[in-house]
């Protein structure tokens, strides 16, 4: 029986197995993972740009609104003041927006004047003519008085159907006494005196210096020619009641009324105690005198005689007029212009109402109706 030889291990050293016999020896595609010396190639990613610029637009798009929202409210919570800040570029460059922005406006139109000439006669007419102790009484050129009788209302009475004035005292004595009538109840007034010639002036004189001697008369009659009864623009008043009682105005409160409301129609009451000085002539409540509505409201508001206010007057100019505006909303202006001699040329605004009156001494009172 023959023992089988066992397998001895190959030692001859030149002998090689042939790997590429093996199946699995065949030449196959190397595996990069079991060769450590090969380098892994790395992919390199694919960027989508047009995103890209979109998602920083959008941020910076956000960034700005958000930025001018902020600046917005703290300008509203403090707005900038250029007088603390001194910013001089800002100050110019806000005027120079102005400047292009601001509309343009056109001047107003210069004021076009009428001239109206008044003669050295013409000094001595007008309600706001001057009669006292040192300015004689002239008689204007066209001088017209009219009765009160015939032309009167029922709200007064007469002591004389001889009694005359002139058409503006008639107006607006008649006026006044009608309100008195309508605010008291009471039609008892009457009128004593109104305008008077030098004649019937120097009797009554005459007749006070024989009753109570001549420094009493001269403190209560004006001498004649110097009276303001001549102009037929003044009156006197006293109460005589239905019953036939007759008193003086001032003896009854009731009748302060026409003192308080007189200037409301143009009249003042034109010698009072306080302003003896200045007009050398007594207390007395009973003289009333018209001098325009413009003019009595002003007096009645600076408590001046007539001596005063005619001087105040003298510092209105064309240039610089008084403004007189009364309780109804009535507006006037009032300027002084000064005698020129024989002939004065005065101007007035065209398209205005004027009146224009002499003060009886140098120079002549523009009176101009605004509303």
């Amino acid at each position: 029986m023959n023992t089988p030889t066992p397998n001895r291990p190959n030692r001859n050293p030149q002998r090689r197995p042939n790997m590429n016999s093996h199946p699995d020896n065949r030449q196959q595609s190397p595996d990069p993972r079991q060769n450590p010396n090969r380098r892994r190639r790395r992919r390199k990613p694919k960027y989508n740009y047009g995103a890209l610029f979109f998602l920083i637009a959008s941020a910076l798009i956000i960034l700005i609104i958000f930025i001018v929202i902020i600046r917005a409210i703290a300008g509203a919570v403090n707005p900038p003041d250029d007088k603390e800040t001194g910013n001089a570029s800002d100050t110019q460059q806000s005027e120079s927006i102005s400047e292009v922005t601001e509309p343009e406006t056109e001047a107003p139109p210069a004021v076009i004047y009428d001239y109206v000439t008044r003669t050295e006669t013409d000094l001595h007419s007008g309600s706001l003519i001057l009669v006292n102790y040192e300015n004689d009484y002239v008689e204007p050129v066209g001088f017209k008085t009219v009765p009160l009788y015939g032309n009167k209302n029922s709200s007064y009475k007469l002591s004389s159907a001889l009694h005359e004035v002139t058409p503006e005292m008639l107006e607006n004595l008649n006026a006044m006494l009608a309100a008195f009538d309508a605010a008291t109840g009471k039609h008892d007034i009457i009128i004593t005196s109104a305008y008077r010639t030098v004649e019937e002036q120097q009797a009554i004189m005459d007749e006070r210096i024989e009753n109570y001697g001549e420094e009493l008369a001269k403190l209560f009659v004006a001498e004649p020619g110097k009276s303001e009864h001549h102009t037929a623009l003044a009156v006197d008043m006293a109460v005589y009641t239905d019953a036939g009682e007759g008193m003086d105005i001032s003896d009854d409160e009731i009748y302060s009324w026409i003192e308080q409301n007189c200037h409301r129609y143009g009249i003042v009451r034109r010698y009072a105690e306080d302003k003896i000085e200045i007009t050398q002539i007594g207390n007395e409540p009973w003289h009333f005198r018209y001098v325009g509505k413009p003019h009595a409201w002003q007096m009645k508001q600076l408590n001046y005689c007539l001596e005063e206010y005619v001087e105040y007057l003298k510092q209105y100019s064309i240039e610089n007029r008084l403004s007189v505006t009364d309780d109804e909303g009535a507006i006037w202006e009032i300027y002084y212009v000064a005698s020129e001699g024989e002939s004065t040329e005065i101007p007035l605004p065209q398209g205005v109402i004027g009146e224009i009156s002499g003060n009886n001494r140098d120079g002549f009172i523009v009176t101009i109706s605004i509303s």
